[in-house]
């Protein structure tokens, strides 16, 4: 029935297929998708996947160095619990796959292998780490110490961030030249050359 991705996404309910297509609603544009392999060929193209994975919290990302580092593209989540220093279906690493899995990125076949898909691996291999390689994973994100400061303090670095972006939008003007339109105003293209 094709390839890995193909055969998971039609193990998938309705509901689980609507999810992937909610975080991934660039696979939809024109035409229209004729079968689970048009709709597994847009999962898997480059720019999508990498456009997906930028909108992932951190253990997401986090489970995703663990795999390459396990030598992926597939590994068993037995592997992963281990290299992640967690035991296999714990509550944060089953949350940080189904975070993958919404957005077809990391999915687990029948017999429970994790595969990752090919634009990803292609984006993050690197060199299988020893076995005795533990991975971070850090799904709590820390915690922020906020420090007060003094009101003349923040006075005087917001007038500067203020000028340093006068100066910036000023040289930008003097480096494009701008479009006037025949009535005064400014265009958004060149009417004359």
């Amino acid at each position: 029935m094709g390839s890995p991705l193909v055969r998971w996404l039609a193990g998938r309910s309705p509901e689980d297929l609507a999810a992937i297509l909610t975080h991934r609603p660039d696979v939809l544009v024109a035409p229209p998708l004729a079968d689970l392999g048009a709709l597994a060929g847009r999962l898997q193209m480059n720019g999508s996947v990498l456009a997906a994975f930028a909108t992932v919290p951190l253990p997401a990302i986090q489970v995703v160095d663990a795999i390459a580092g396990c030598g992926g593209p597939a590994v068993t989540e037995e592997r992963l619990a281990t290299t992640l220093g967690r035991t296999p279906g714990d509550p944060d690493l089953v949350a940080a796959l189904t975070v993958l899995a919404e957005r077809a990125l990391v999915w687990a076949d029948a017999d429970g292998t994790l595969r990752m898909a090919g634009a990803l691996w292609s984006a993050c291999a690197g060199p299988s780490r020893g076995a005795g390689w533990r991975a971070r994973f850090d799904p709590e994100p820390p915690a922020l110490t906020l420090a007060d400061a003094p009101d003349d303090l923040v006075a005087r670095e917001a007038a500067a961030a203020g000028t340093l972006a006068v100066e910036q939008v000023g040289a930008l003007l003097d480096a494009i030249p701008i479009a006037l339109l025949k009535s005064g105003g400014v265009g958004a293209r060149e009417l004359r050359r």
